[in-house]
């Protein structure tokens, strides 16, 4: 197997873009991880001596989704109900329009 050209250890930006969740979401779970007293590299984040950025191992990470972060949140009431309040008005609106035009 040739892992020459392949990156085992990727930075937190490379990280964020190919999974697709926030900076603030892995703060969290970083956060989360270190008051409970585990390390950091069983997610797959390396923290290198000389390294101004942490590493992550991409395979590692993604285990560390499956096992452990299967369980979504669920939405914030406060912002969902004005999500729907929002929702409910545009609709209202349309449908005056689409009266006043008949």
């Amino acid at each position: 197997m040739d892992i020459s050209n392949k990156k085992i250890l990727i930075r937190t930006k490379e990280l964020l873009a190919r999974i697709a969740i926030g900076q603030t979401t892995l703060s969290f779970w970083k956060n989360e991880f270190k008051k409970i007293g585990r390390d950091l590299k069983e997610m797959g984040c390396y923290q290198l001596k000389g390294s101004r950025y942490d590493l992550w191992n991409l395979n590692e990470f993604i285990s560390y989704l499956e096992n452990e972060r299967r369980e979504v949140r669920g939405p914030n009431n406060k912002h969902e109900a004005k999500r729907i309040r929002e929702a409910l008005l545009l609709v209202k609106t349309n449908n005056q329009h689409e009266g006043v035009n008949l």
